[in-house]
Parts: C-alpha cells; sequence; structure tokens
C-alpha cells in the first residue's frame, strides 16, 4: 500500500502490525523497522509529527541495543532530519550523518548511503553550505549503480535539481527534474503521488525561467495527482497552491491568484496545527517522550 502511494491503509496495516508485534513481545531489529516504516508512511502522509514521534521512539530503543554509532541510528537521525518540524539537533543530526557516511562508505549498502547522502544534502542546502552539499553529490554520484537503484537515481537527481535551483542555475534544474519524472514514471506510472514533488519543482524552475505556459500545465499537473491521490489537506498540495498562485500573478490573473493563495494558507494552516509546527519543541522531551 505505501509503495503504491496509498499511506492512509498503508499506515493503519502497520500500526496493526506494531500492536501485534508489541503483544506478542517481539523485539530488537524487526520491530524497529516496524516502527521505521510507520514513521515513513506517516512522512509521507504529510503527518510529520506522528512520524517524528515514532522515528524517536525507534531512535531510542537503537540508541540503547546497537549504541550511537551504529548506521541504524545514523539512518534514523537522517529521516528526522528531513522532516520541517522544528526540532534542536540541526548541528548534531549533520554530524552524525556525516560520520556514518565516512564510516560506512565503503561497507554500507548503496540504499543506505543514498538516504544518508540525500537528507545531508537538503540540510546543507538548508543552511545554504552549497559547496559541501555539491561534494556529497559528487561522492553520489560516482557510486556504482544498476536499474535496481531506480528510486534512489531518482532521489539523486532531484536532489541535485534542488541544489542547481537554489543557486540560480534554473536551465540546468528543469532538465534534472526532467530526468526525475522520466524515471519515476518508468517505476510506477503516471499518477503517483511521488510525481507529485518532482512536478512542482520542475514548475517552479520553468516559472523562474519565464516558461509560463508549460509551468501552468505542469503545475495543474501536479495538483491532479496531490488531490487525486494524498488528498487536498496534504500539506504538499497547500505549498502547489501557493506557488500556483505566483504563477497566476504573473499573469494577471488576480483574482483567481488572490483565491488560490487563500485557500492554500488554509491547507497550511491546518497541516500546522496537526504537526505542532509554529511551536517551540524540545528535543530532549521528544526523547524523553519516545523513551
Amino acid at each position: 500500500m505505501a509503495t503504491a502511494g496509498n499511506y492512509g491503509l498503508a499506515s493503519r496495516a502497520f500500526r496493526q502490525a506494531l500492536s501485534a508485534a508489541s503483544e506478542s513481545g517481539v523485539s530488537g531489529q524487526l520491530l524497529v523497522r516496524i516502527m521505521n516504516s510507520l514513521a515513513s508512511t506517516y512522512a509521507d502522509a504529510g503527518q510529520y509529527l506522528d512520524a517524528e514521534r515514532e522515528w524517536h521512539q525507534a531512535l531510542a530503543m537503537v540508541e540503547k541495543t546497537e549504541g550511537p554509532e551504529s548506521l541504524d541510528y545514523a539512518l534514523l537521525v537522517a529521516s528526522i532530519g528531513t522532516l520541517p518540524t522544528p526540532t534542536e539537533n540541526g548541528p548534531e543530526t549533520i554530524n552524525t550523518v556525516r560520520r556514518a557516511i565516512a564510516r560506512y562508505k565503503d561497507g554500507g549498502t548503496y540504499r543506505d548511503l543514498a538516504l544518508l547522502r540525500g537528507c545531508l544534502v537538503q540540510m546543507l542546502i538548508r543552511q545554504k553550505q552549497y559547496a559541501e552539499a555539491e561534494r556529497v553529490l559528487a561522492d553520489w554520484q560516482s557510486a556504482p549503480k544498476d536499474d535496481s537503484h531506480r528510486q534512489q537515481l531518482a532521489q539523486l537527481l532531484n536532489t541535485v535539481g534542488g541544489t542547481q535551483f537554489e543557486q540560480g542555475r534554473f536551465a540546468e534544474s528543469v532538465e534534472s527534474f526532467r530526468q526525475v519524472l522520466t524515471v519515476i514514471e518508468g517505476e510506477v506510472g503516471i499518477e503517483h503521488p511521488m510525481l507529485v514533488v518532482p512536478l512542482n519543482n520542475l514548475a517552479t524552475s520553468l516559472l523562474k525561467m519565464g516558461n509560463t505556459g508549460e509551468a501552468d500545465r505542469t503545475y495543474q499537473r501536479a495538483i491532479g495527482i496531490c488531490m487525486k491521490t494524498v488528498g487536498g489537506d496534504h500539506p504538499t498540495c497547500g505549498a502547489l497552491l501557493e506557488n500556483y498562485s505566483a504563477l497566476l500573478r504573473k499573469q494577471g490573473r488576480k483574482r483567481e491568484a488572490k483565491q488560490m493563495a487563500r485557500q492554500a494558507r488554509q491547507i497550511q494552516q491546518a497541516s500546522d496545527r496537526r504537526n505542532g509546527l509554529g511551536a517551540v519543541i524540545s528535543f530532549e522531551r521528544l526523547r524523553a517522550a519516545g523513551r
């Protein structure tokens, strides 16, 4: 269900699995894998606070059983670090992920290293550390890969495109995002929620280049997929509508733009309330709750 983009049914199934595992006395890596799967599904569904709670609980377990220098610990820290919820562990997260990449560069799987590198690049971009982000991307691109790693390839290309965009290299970012779409469509078809973010990124890059016609069509396709698959209350839909309202303003469609921006704010404000955004959340409190 998660692979098909049906996050509601997937999260329900993972919760049932977690409940069954707890009642049966299951512990260790299997329990952590279930919690990680549930957290990932929550994150895909835009339920960031729920995702963070599950990841912190799994992190506390791994810290006790494997230690803070383990690969599993670093993977969980990296996943938490990409969420938009306001934790207080930015530098700590970056250092943990950076050390894990160095430690497991020659022995870790491509999938795990792709997750670590992707998370690290996202966090570096947030801090505008573009030079280091480019170095991480160069290592990632030089790693051997094959057709079994197509989803990681899409993640890589999307991260490359995001780095190019943040540096104002919009033409390059357009090509990167087009490649992302080609890879994802070949894997999951033309109406999967995985397409929404790269479509938004492509449309935004096209808008920056002044190509409003194609940007308009691309935004509309992204909004249609988002509404159909994850629903109009997903925070990604709010971001899409906000971006589309900027395009409408450029086209002189001010009334439509104003309505679109109002709808976007309503979706985002509701999402923020659900996810605790706008409030100060103590990292130590969250870790304590996880234990």
